[in-house]
């Protein structure tokens, strides 16, 4: 008797985590779709661009865009990440000061980059990979 009652709470335990639901995670959007999105919800859009070789990158992600109160904060944004080897043209197209990764830039809804919401540091569009308060930090300056 008392076996079957352990073997029922040690199996409603395993059914239990086993149904606990994902960790949310940011809500990526395709660049193809991201302004278009952005003006109807009037909203702006962040791009991210990485390479899964890069270790920054792969810091970036794990450490940074995991985070919950970054994911959170993500919501008043249309989030958008690009694998610049994948996406070539679109990497090409958004180099304000050089082609390294990670890099995070801002734009207004309607396209327009919000350069001013960057630190005065080269380079100007890389972010603590290790801590989210930097990202933090701009999403507050964007939302003000």
């Amino acid at each position: 008797m008392i076996r079957k009652i352990l073997f029922g709470l040690v199996f409603s335990l395993f059914l239990t985590a086993w149904d606990t639901p994902p960790a949310p995670t940011i809500d990526w959007v395709p660049y193809e779709t991201a302004f278009a999105q952005a003006e109807q919800e009037h909203k702006q859009v962040v791009i991210i661009f990485s390479a899964p070789w890069c270790r920054a990158c792969n810091s970036y992600e794990h450490n940074v865009l995991t985070n919950p109160r970054v994911i959170r904060m993500s919501r008043h944004f249309v989030m958008v990440h690009i694998n610049v080897d994948e996406q070539q043209d679109i990497n090409q197209q958004y180099r304000p000061d050089g082609g390294y990764i990670p890099r995070t830039l801002v734009f207004r809804e309607d396209g327009t980059h919000r350069s001013e919401l960057h630190r005065n540091a080269a380079p100007l569009y890389f972010f603590d990979v290790h801590n989210p308060n930097e990202l933090l930090a701009l999403f507050q300056r964007a939302r003000h």
